[in-house]
């Protein structure tokens, strides 16, 4: 069983929010690249690819894990009933049917890989098995990599790269330019393609001119764990932030929004960056600016008094965001920065 093509992309973003990261990309190009190659194989149904390359590693949104990430997918699939998304949750990192020539580290727990190992011996690789396995070692974050390139990247990250999976890899991309009888690249539109979440794209700068900024967002903390507000007519989470007035300073927005929104009495605030926003369902599909901050509060008022309903103070990130293709991404940004 499969979900809808909407299905998984909801999906997808949904696991980015609990966990964001380059992964998110790197499984929408796996899809577009699944996706191109089914729809040049007569026997294969490109629908189908497209949704078991966009899963294939949704077991991410469980957190950071290596050989884990398998077992997470796998699992999770498994509880929703889609029975062919778990499959290739666990197929698509072993191209040689064997956990022997996993790259990366063994944190599972016993029963773990067990269960890991036990499905590689059951199961028979069909089609699709093969080509997720062949559209990861294709997908990068940005976009479709060379697979050489790839596997001689992940070589130099890890310190080593098993021949026989490296073989596999390239044995794989021949099958499939003998069933398309094209060459991969040309098929996966390799030096044009460049995935977006649903076309919104987040980037970062270091300045633009003071009167492009439009707004600005707080990543903020209290004795180390996240500060999250609830809007009043909303069921989801965001980090405070809010719109520049006329003739405010941008440093005094952030400010004024933390206090407004977390009731927010001292705090040390600092900017991080600028960043930006483009997306086809806002200001006409223009790049808006506004600047990101990182806060630490020591002290709060004991009542709201804006249409923020509550705030949450927490180490765990929400499940439900307001805006989920741009705020993770945004407080990640700041982690890695701010070293959180």
């Amino acid at each position: 069983m499969l979900p809808t093509r909407k299905e998984a992309e909801t999906l997808l973003r949904e696991a980015e929010s609990c966990n964001p990261g380059p992964w998110g990309n790197h499984s929408r190009v796996a899809a577009h690249c699944a996706e191109k190659i089914a729809a040049a194989c007569p026997m294969l149904d490109s629908e189908k690819a497209y949704i078991l390359g966009l899963l294939h590693d949704i077991g991410r949104k469980f957190g950071t894990r290596h050989l884990g990430h398998v077992s997470d997918g796998y699992t999770y699939m498994m509880s929703l009933g889609f029975d062919e998304v778990a499959r290739v949750c666990l197929t698509h990192s072993f191209n040689n049917k064997t956990t022997d020539d996993y790259i990366g580290n063994f944190d599972t727990t016993a029963e773990e890989l067990r269960t890991i190992q036990e499905a590689l011996r059951t199961i028979t690789y069909d089609e699709y098995d093969r080509l997720i396995q062949l559209c990861d070692s294709l997908a990068g974050a940005e976009g479709v990599l060379d697979i050489e390139e790839r596997m001689g990247d992940v070589k130099r990250r890890y310190g080593a790269y098993p021949p026989e999976k490296w073989n596999q890899n390239l044995v794989l991309k021949k099958h499939f330019e003998e069933l398309t009888g094209m060459d991969t690249y040309l098929v996966v539109e390799k030096d044009t393609f460049r995935p977006s979440a649903n076309d919104t794209v987040v980037q970062f700068y270091e300045s633009v001119q003071d009167e492009l900024l439009m707004f600005a967002v707080i990543i903020a903390r209290n004795e180390g764990k996240y500060v999250f507000c609830k809007h009043k007519d909303r069921d989801t989470w965001e980090v405070p932030g809010g719109h520049r007035e006329a003739g405010e300073h941008i440093i005094d927005t952030a400010k004024r929004e933390l206090y407004e929104e977390t009731g927010a009495l001292e705090f040390h605030i600092e900017p991080v960056c600028v960043y930006s926003v483009t997306s086809p369902d806002n200001f006409d599909g223009q790049e808006t600016f506004g600047m990101l901050f990182y806060a630490d509060i020591q002290s709060f008022e004991p009542e709201l008094h804006s249409e923020i309903e509550r705030i949450e103070i927490t180490e765990t990130l929400p499940e439900k965001w307001t805006y989920p293709l741009i705020q993770p991404e945004l407080l990640q940004f700041v982690k890695e920065k701010v070293i959180l």
